[in-house]
Formats: structure tokens, C-alpha cells, sequence
């Protein structure tokens, strides 16, 4: 995981002495490493220059003023200071470790020099504090105290040049007191910071060497032409981060900062400059590589010169449909910056990138979506607004969208007689009042767009039941579509709407758009709604409007978000009168119904303590162990007759649990006769293997997410035969199965899983959760029916970051 700004927080004074090391002396302050200096705008009030020294730094941290011994931070801060730690990329630190003492000393200066510059961004753009009661008034500071110690090696004891920052928590403000920076900010616009380091330290570097830089990602380039296996070698360290979040099965940012502290050792302190360049360059050359060839990379590379048309061809990227907005609705000034040194290989000046950003924020294509911040500083004055933003062209869409929706509510589209209702409803005598009264409303109702908003359990299927035979009933025509194949056939099973993915859905009404896509009294049924974004919902909608066809919207905007820009579905709930379902009919336990609202709610902490209090929350030593018990209870349930699904966040969680639970298929003999293994061998599969299917193949029968179990091999023809979930018998030929479209289907991911229907539902809880995530990620129940299943979460392993979202309660 690259990280070249991270930010670390200090607890207390004692963290820089106990926490980090021993000593500053010993991490921060000597023993081979570069002296400290003092930096930030924020040194001159207490006279602070030149190297530092432990007791001052001390006193700074601990919120003293150094001279006096006044203290001057409140005495109930929670955080005594900030680490800021910029990062050099490997190829720039073996530049500095393995070269020549004046090659050294010029690729130390520049990263110097960026390092200031990356600083000099924090205070311009994360420099804030707040004030008033409960923190509610924010207010510019821009003066840090920091403290910056330069080192050169990991705790592996490879090249490794990198730069603590470390600023005392505590900032003047404009009453004269003194308060605390805003650290919600500080991690907001830390990757802007470590991406203006990144472009300075390129654009210094090409002007003193020539250098030339590869592909720019996430701000991070590396030398062009250092060979991949150099930098592999001299990166033991992030090969030792990487494989306790492996071992771990966590990947965040907050896990890999844990994993990096876990896996620590202490430096070799004694070890000199030059005693340390030599045991690097036998390194080197014991791979096959020569230092002495680093000139080889010099001159090859030419300062950024950027034409006004270089420029416009950017802009017109980042406004576009594929630039800021392809993966989220708003952008910041933050992701403007980041975006545009991501063009910038040769690196530019911190100025002239901010200046991009701030020209393009200023486009006539690009909307504020918030009101601009007034920080009252004259730095800023003349600067585009402040705030979040969107594109001209994606908000005239939401709010075309929104606008036709809102002036359909009275189309007498999609609307039933009484009796066709009435007849609909005493066919179901077990739905409930508030069940009745929504199949009553979208059948009568006459709004071209209804919107439901249905939390899992609240029998959502059931209802879109008995409101498509209410329709047929009355000559209407029921199209159903969602995003995901598994759940649109979920649909079509369990509410009898035919339905198909909306990408199928779209491809067909655009093919017939001339001769009238819909057929008359059409009512298309959305399902999984929050998901769709704003792009794909306005074209279908748009088909709807033309034929003046009903669309129901149904969904839940506490599940899984929209895939691409937009919140469509949440705009939809707020200008729309939206209907509910409120009531729970899957949990059967009053304790699991209670928790499953505290989830959706965002209560974490009283959800999870619920499900540890009912014993539903398994936790192990390791991520190996956590699997290992996850699959044993899957194991359990299996035997037991059950169906139990695992679930988790990751791929690699995926085909590491149903690599074990196939182990147990095959200890115990439940898979059978002859094998087929794929072309790449990656799988292999036999009778009586549970799979899922990753790709439509509507001539099969097969929709990506489609579930069964293999009941014939034919090793001959290489051909599977499966006995699929909904009773479906289909054949999977070679061709299928060898493009890599067929996996074991014993554990899935949590989008997979939607519409998934079991017995028992088992999440593998790591730090890629989150609370739509966690409530959705169980099956979906087809039928309004009180049933009960038991749900097993397993969660973290210890010293690990806690989740962002508590565990998953179970679906019958």
C-alpha cells in the first residue's frame, strides 16, 4: 500500500518519548539520523529556529510554552500532536542510499525542499480549527508548530527516505487563546499534501538530474528505467506490512499504519552513513545491478511545459463523464489537485498546480454544491469557491431527473380498479396492514414515479407480489430490472415480475426506441434501487416518461450504495413522497429485530454489543484462524441440513474460504467422480461442488450471481452439468468455464449475495466493512413469512482496527 503523506496521531508528550521509541534522541534526534529542524509558519511565536532539541520539542508537544513554562494548551486535549510523515518514493530512496555522496546530498535536498512545500500545502489547506460550543463554528489558522526529522532507512534497514513532521496540536486563534487544529480536516487534504510533496520532489529532481518519471498513480511515479526487481529487493519492509494484512485480512490505510507498528523492530541505531551505502551496494550488486550505473538515468527527462491546450485537453477530462464524476457525484478543490498531478509526470510547482486546480474549479462546466467557506483570509481572497462541487452537466441531469419525477406525480400511470385490488390482497391473508396499504398506494396512486424505501425483512417482495397481480389483473404489462443478474432474477422468482439486469433492459429499449420501446400501460419495477446511479436512472426513466409508463423505485438508501455518481435514489426520498415499510417480518427474535434498526441507524457500538451479548460474534487470534472457524461453522450448519452462506468484503477472503471449505467437501467425501480443472488450473471442480456463476449467459439459463450444484461432470466434452438454486437445469460448456467465468460458490461477496436466499448467513468481518455493507450483505428473503435463522459474525482478529460497521444480522 503506497502512502506518501501518512498521518499519525500522538496521544500525549509521552508518545514521542514511549509510544515511538525510547527517546527523541533515539528516533528523532540522533544516532546516525539527520538533526531536527523547526518548520511551520507557527515557530516564530516562541522564537523557534535551527535544530531542535528534546526538551523543547517536549514542552511544544506537551502544550507548554517552551521558554516560560506557561502552558498554553487545555489540559483535556486528546491528542497532544500530529505526525505528518512524507514519504519518498523507493526508486528516489535508492537514489539517495546507493548513490554517490553528491548524488546523495542533491536528492536529500530536493526531498527537503518538497517536504516544505508539502507542509507549506497542510497549513494553506488543512490549517483550521473550531470553536464555539461543541465545535461548531470553524475558523482558519494556518500556523503550525512542527518539527521535522529527516531519516534514511526503514526498521528493515533498507533505503528509505522519509520525513517526520511532527506538529504540536495547538494553534493561536483569533481571540488571542490558544485551541486545537481540526484533525477532520488534516486527513481530508493529507493525500492532497502527500501528492504536492510528490509533484515538487518530481519537478526538483528533473531540473538537478534529468530525470524521467513512469506512469503517475494516486500522485505516486516512480524513475523510469529502474528496474522493477531493484526496487522489489529494497522493499522488504512493505513486503512485511503486506503480509500481516494478508495474514490479518485487512487492507486499509488504518490497518496498514497498525500492521506497520505490529510488525516493527528497532532500528540498528549504531550503523553509520557510509557503513550503510556499502552493505546497500553489495546488495545491489548481488542482484545483478551496479550503482555506479545511476547516471544512466540522468538527462532523459525536461522540466513540465504546459500549452493552453495541454491544459483545456485536461480540463475537459476532469469535467467529463469520465473524469471526477465517473466514480462519485461531487468532487473537492482536494480531489482537483490530486487529480491533476496525476498528469503531471515530470512534477510542477506546488503554486502552479494549485493555481490549475483553482482555474478549473473556476470553469463555467463546474458548480458549487455547498456554500462557499469564508475564511476572512486575504491568502485566499480572488481563489474559486470554496466547498464541494459537482459539473454542470451532472447536476442539470439530477435535477432534470428529479423535476420530471416530481411532475409525474399525477400521470394516472400504472393505476388499478378496487376489485382487481381487493382480490389481489384476500389472496394473501397473511400480509399485513402496513404491507396492504403500500400495494394499495402504488397501485392507485397514478405517479409516474413511486418511490419505496424498504429496510430488509419488511417483506418488499411480497408486497411487489400482490401489486404485479393487481396489475396483470387490470391489462397492465410488469417489467422488472436491477442492477445485479442474481437480483433481478430474485425478483422474477419470488414476485413473478419478469425481469432482467436494467444494462439488458436499456440495450433493448434503445434498439427499439423509434417504434415505441414500451408497450402500452408498462410498469417497470426497480429493484435495488439505491444502487443505480444517476447516469443509468435517467435514461431509464427518460424511456418511462416517453411511454408515460409507471416505474416503481424500491430500495433501501442505508444498503449498499450507488455503483457510479449520484444518489439518486436518496434525492428520489426527498422530493418525492416516499412510502415505508417499517416492520420486520424475518428476524423472529425481539433482541435481533431491535439491533438490526440500531445497525441501519449507525449505532455500531449498541448493535454489535447485541449480537456479542446473543453470542453471534466469533473472533480469533488471526485472520487464518477467523477463516478457519468461519468455514468449521459453516460446516456445522451444512451438516445439520441447512443452507448456510459465507459472505465477505474481498475476493481473496472469497477464494481462500472456498478453498477451505472445499477441503471439507472433499474430507468427507460429498464431492465425487472425475475432476475438471480450468484452463489456467486456478479451479477445479466435481460433483456435488456448490458454484456461482460471474457471468450472464441468458441462452443457459446463467445471470451473474447465480448459484446451484454441479450434478455431472463430463471430463470428455469438458462440460459441467448444475442444478441450479431456482430448479433450473442448465450445461456449462468449456468455453464458459475457461474464460474464468465459473468460481466455488460456498462464499461469496456481499454484492454477489443480494437476493441470495439461506438459512443461515455467515460475514467475515475485516476493516473493508461498512454499514450499508454489513446490512445488506445478507440474503434477501422471498416471502413475508416469520422465520427465524441464526447469523454468526465473525469478526477481527485482536489489535486489529475495529470495523466500520458492526456485524450482519441473519436473513431467512
Amino acid at each position: 500500500m503506497l502512502v506518501v503523506l501518512s498521518l499519525g496521531k500522538l496521544a500525549n508528550p509521552e508518545y514521542v518519548i514511549g509510544s515511538i521509541a525510547q527517546s527523541p534522541e533515539e528516533y528523532y534526534l540522533g544516532h546516525g539520523e539527520a538533526t531536527g529542524v523547526w518548520m511551520g509558519s507557527g515557530r516564530g511565536r516562541f522564537d523557534l529556529d535551527g535544530e531542535v532539541d528534546a526538551d523543547t520539542l517536549r514542552a511544544v508537544i506537551a502544550g507548554d510554552d517552551p521558554a516560560t513554562g506557561l502552558r498554553l494548551a487545555a489540559n483535556n486535549r486528546k491528542i497532544a500532536g500530529w505526525d505528518l510523515c512524507f514519504r519518498a518514493p523507493k526508486s528516489v530512496s535508492l537514489l539517495f542510499g546507493l548513490g554517490d555522496p553528491e548524488l546523495s546530498r542533491v536528492v536529500r535536498d530536493c526531498h527537503d525542499q518538497a517536504v516544505e512545500a508539502g507542509l507549506a500545502f497542510m497549513e494553506r489547506s488543512a490549517g483550521w480549527t473550531r470553536r464555539g460550543k461543541d465545535g461548531v463554528r470553524p475558523e482558519r489558522n494556518t500556523e503550525f508548530t512542527s518539527a521535522a526529522f529527516r531519516h534514511r532507512t526503514s526498521r528493515e534497514g533498507d533505503p528509505h527516505l522519509h520525513t517526520h513532521v511532527v506538529t504540536a496540536n495547538m494553534v493561536h486563534n483569533s481571540t488571542g487563546g490558544w485551541t486545537t487544529l481540526d484533525g477532520r480536516v488534516l486527513y481530508r487534504q493529507s493525500k492532497a499534501g502527500g501528492s504536492i510533496y510528490e509533484a515538487e520532489l518530481r519537478r526538483l529532481l528533473t531540473l538537478r538530474l534529468g530525470l524521467e518519471w513512469g506512469p503517475v498513480s494516486d500522485g505516486i511515479a516512480d524513475v523510469a528505467a529502474m528496474p522493477s526487481e531493484v526496487l522489489r529487493h529494497f522493499s522488504k519492509r512493505r513486503a512485511q506490512i503486506e503480509a500481516q494484512l494478508d495474514e490479518l485480512g485487512y487492507s486499509s490505510p488504518k490497518a496498514a499504519e497498525i500492521a506497520a507498528l505490529d510488525t516493527r523492530k528497532p532500528k540498528d541505531l549504531g550503523a553509520s552513513p557510509v557503513g550503510l551505502r556499502d552493505r546497500w551496494v553489495e546488495e545491489a550488486r548481488s542482484i545483478g545491478y551496479e550503482p555506479d550505473r545511476f547516471p544512466e538515468l540522468f538527462d532523459r527527462g525536461v522540466p513540465t511545459v504546459l500549452t493552453a491546450e495541454d491544459i483545456e485537453a485536461v480540463h475537459r477530462k476532469l469535467e467529463s463523464s469520465h473524469g471526477l464524476t465517473a466514480g462519485a457525484s461531487t468532487f473537492s478543490r482536494c480531489s482537483v489537485i490530486i487529480e491533476w498531478t496525476n498528469h503531471l509526470p515530470q512534477g510542477l510547482a506546488p503554486a502552479e498546480v494549485e493555481t490549475l486546480a483553482d482555474e478549473f474549479l473556476a470553469r463555467a462546466e463546474v458548480v458549487s454544491v455547498s456554500g462557499p467557506s469564508d475564511t476572512g483570509d486575504p491568502a485566499t481572497a480572488g481563489r474559486a469557491k470554496a466547498g464541494i462541487y459537482s459539473t454542470r452537466e451532472l447536476v442539470a441531469l439530477e435535477q432534470r431527473m428529479m423535476d420530471d419525477a416530481v411532475s409525474r406525480r399525477h400521470d394516472t400511470a400504472g393505476i388499478v380498479d378496487e376489485a382487481h385490488l381487493a382480490a389481489a390482497l384476500a389472496a394473501r391473508p397473511t400480509i399485513s396492514t402496513e404491507q396492504a396499504r403500500l400495494v394499495a398506494t402504488i397501485t392507485t396512486s397514478g405517479a409516474g414515479v413511486d418511490v419505496v424505501n424498504a429496510p430488509a425483512g419488511t417483506g418488499k417482495t411480497f408486497c411487489l407480489d400482490a401489486a404485479r397481480d393487481a396489475w396483470e389483473a387490470a391489462g397492465h404489462t410488469v417489467i422488472g430490472c436491477s442492477l445485479a443478474a442474481r437480483a433481478a432474477a430474485q425478483l422474477e422468482s419470488s414476485a413473478g415480475i419478469p425481469s432482467s439486469t436494467i444494462a439488458r433492459l436499456l440495450i433493448d429499449l434503445d434498439t427499439h426506441r423509434e417504434h415505441g420501446a414500451l408497450p402500452d400501460k408498462a410498469v417497470i419495477v426497480v429493484d435495488e434501487a439505491a444502487m443505480v446511479d444517476s447516469r443509468t436512472m435517467i435514461r431509464l426513466l427518460d424511456h418511462a416518461h416517453a411511454a408515460r409508463a409507471k416505474v416503481v423505485l424500491v430500495g433501501d438508501h442505508k444498503q449498499l450504495e450507488e455503483i457510479g455518481p449520484g444518489g439518486a435514489f436518496r434525492g428520489f426520498t426527498e422530493r418525492l413522497d416516499t412510502l415505508r415499510l417499517t416492520e420486520n417480518h424475518r428476524q423472529r427474535e425481539a433482541w435481533e429485530k431491535a439491533a438490526l434498526k440500531e445497525l441501519r441507524d449507525g449505532d455500531l457500538d449498541v448493535a454489535l454489543a447485541a449480537y456479542q451479548d446473543h453470542g453471534r460474534v466469533v473472533t480469533a487470534a488471526t485472520a487464518t484462524d477467523v477463516r478457519q472457524q468461519i468455514v468449521a461453522d459453516w460446516w456445522a450448519a451444512t451438516v445439520a441440513g441447512e443452507r448456510a452462506q459465507m459472505i465477505a468484503a474481498r475476493w481473496v477472503d472469497v477464494d481462500q474460504l472456498n478453498a477451505i471449505a472445499r477441503a471439507r467437501m472433499t474430507i468427507d467425501g460429498r464431492l465425487t467422480g472425475p475432476e475438471l480443472t480450468t484452463a489456467d488450473g486456478e479451479r477445479t471442480f466435481q460433483t456435488g461442488d456448490r458454484i456461482l456463476a460471474l457471468r450472464n449467459d441468458r441462452r443457459r439459463g446463467l445471470t451473474n450471481g447465480s448459484v446451484g450444484t454441479i450434478t455431472a461432470v463430463d471430463p470428455d466434452a469438458r462440460a459441467l452439468t448444475v442444478q441450479l438454486d431456482t430448479g433450473a437445469r442448465c450445461e456449462i460448456p468449456t468455453k464458459y468455464l475457461d474464460a474464468g467465468h465459473l468460481a466455488h460458490g460456498y462464499a461469496t461477496t456481499a454484492h454477489k449475495a443480494q437476493g441470495l436466499t439461506c438459512d443461515r448467513a455467515l460475514l467475515l468481518g475485516n476493516d473493508a466493512l461498512y454499514r450499508e455493507l454489513a446490512t445488506s450483505a445478507s440474503p434477501e428473503d422471498g416471502s413475508a413469512t416469520t422465520s427465524t435463522s441464526s447469523a454468526e459474525t465473525v469478526t477481527r482478529p485482536p489489535n486489529t482496527p475495529a470495523p466500520t460497521s458492526g456485524p450482519m444480522p441473519s436473513r431467512s
